[in-house]
């Protein structure tokens, strides 16, 4: 084999084969016996997922379990039927294959996943997200990426199908071809029939420059981990915006595939096109939106609460934490005191403007997110006390809140509505 495909950095790790006896795997798993070889058990263990969705399935079993026994090797085997399909098998056998292989990487002392993707593979995948449309972080198949959250590395995207089958052939050694490779209802299939790659070269040209502009871009989408400022957004091409939603999609949600992602983005994109107030639930997360920025945090249940102040001491809520050491620092006459969020009908009982609690925070431009836990604080059922927000942040309340886990208002310093502020190291003055 002329074609380095392992550096020595490859050595020391311990991976999980994604094997099914057909050419590639038998491929690459010769090629790893060649690299490591009479030391193969201890870097490699196999993964082989039964679907049980052609007749010809116990052929391909033997030949698993074939080099299984020649190799001396470790086999986890998972069956399902494809029976219990409901909607599209390739994105079904997908999860049920990598959830696989995330339950195997959790439970043993494996470095990472190895598939058998090759030259074809990519270019075959770039062709479909041209005709697609797509705009994805990598065009083709990236040699290293994640997914659900390990390490997936793809060793023989250098290596030709043909190169694969001539190697197998030289060799004589068996391999399982999969009868479904033939199925014209898939569009790689038909795209395999319909055209031998002629233009592979230029294909592989066209992929590589792609991906250098590609690169290029990633810098500065990284500097937006999680709160994105519309100053920043607002300053990419329609194209750009769309690339960095899928971006942002792929750093914060990793269990989800890249197909629900792709969805994803297309209804990020729709939603942030109007710049206000508002929040989009997402799997695991809920995006929300201001004027100035959007973030993704925890979805959290917007749920009224109490607490009586009783004396000195630190109160926490499912919202914020608050510090009490002087009743004073409240407006409260002494203690005991109540403190609760706000509600509908609340009216401030002092000689401010805004008698109207909602009308009150939103003049003091408290974030929509905090406005229902904002909390107000009664003696004798009367609110004597609604802490302005800017004193919040200026660190004159000793109230700090702990979700989102990122304040936005504190972190993001061009959308802040008071940029510079939120220090709140230094005791509460007393005002």
């Amino acid at each position: 084999m002329s074609k380095k495909l392992f550096e020595e950095s490859f050595f020391p790790r311990r991976h999980l084969l994604a094997f099914s006896g057909g050419p590639d795997s038998v491929y690459l798993l010769k090629q790893l016996h060649s690299f490591y070889k009479e030391n193969l058990p201890q870097h490699v263990e196999l993964a082989y997922v039964n679907y049980h969705d052609s007749p010809f399935v116990e052929e391909e079993e033997k030949i698993v379990l074939l080099y299984q026994e020649r190799y001396g090797l470790v086999l986890h085997q998972k069956d399902v039927r494809r029976e219990e399909c409901e909607g599209n098998f390739e994105d079904w056998a997908r999860k049920i294959r990598y959830s696989f292989f995330r339950q195997l990487l959790s439970s043993s002392l494996l470095d990472d996943v190895l598939t058998a993707h090759h030259q074809d593979d990519s270019i075959e995948t770039y062709l479909l997200q041209k005709e697609r449309g797509n705009l994805p972080l990598h065009y083709g198949l990236d040699e290293k990426t994640e997914v659900f959250g390990y390490p997936l590395l793809r060793p023989l995207l250098s290596v030709t199908k043909a190169e694969i089958y001539h190697f197998l052939q030289e060799e004589k050694l068996p391999y399982y071809e999969d009868c479904t490779n033939h199925d014209d209802h898939t569009k790689r299939n038909l795209l395999r029939k319909a055209s031998p790659l002629p233009e592979r070269d230029s294909l592989l040209l066209e992929m590589k420059r792609r991906n250098e502009q590609l690169s290029s871009l990633f810098p500065r989408f990284r500097k937006w981990n999680n709160v994105v400022p519309f100053s920043f957004y607002d300053s990419l091409t329609e194209e750009e915006k769309r690339r960095f939603l899928f971006f942002f999609l792929d750093e914060n949600l990793k269990s989800i595939s890249p197909e629900r992602k792709e969805g994803l983005a297309q209804e990020l994109f729709a939603f942030l096109h109007r710049k206000a107030d508002g929040c989009l639930s997402l799997p695991e997360k809920v995006l929300y939106r201001t004027k100035a920025f959007f973030f993704l945090a925890e979805s959290i249940a917007e749920e009224d609460y109490e607490i009586v102040v009783t004396r000195p001491a630190v109160y926490q809520t499912l919202f914020f934490r608050l510090t009490v050491l002087d009743s004073k620092t409240f407006h409260m006459p002494s203690f005991p005191f109540l403190m609760r969020n706000n509600r509908r009908e609340d009216k401030i009982e002092t000689d401010l403007v805004s008698k109207d609690v909602h009308t009150f925070l939103k003049r003091q431009k408290v974030p929509f997110y905090y406005r229902k836990s904002y909390p107000v604080f009664l003696f004798d059922g009367k609110i004597l006390f609604v802490p302005f927000y800017k004193d919040i942040l200026d660190g004159k309340v000793p109230l700090d809140f702990t979700w989102p886990e990122t304040d936005p208002s504190r972190s993001s310093p061009e959308s802040c509505p008071y940029p510079g502020k939120g220090d709140t190291s230094r005791p509460p003055d007393g005002r």
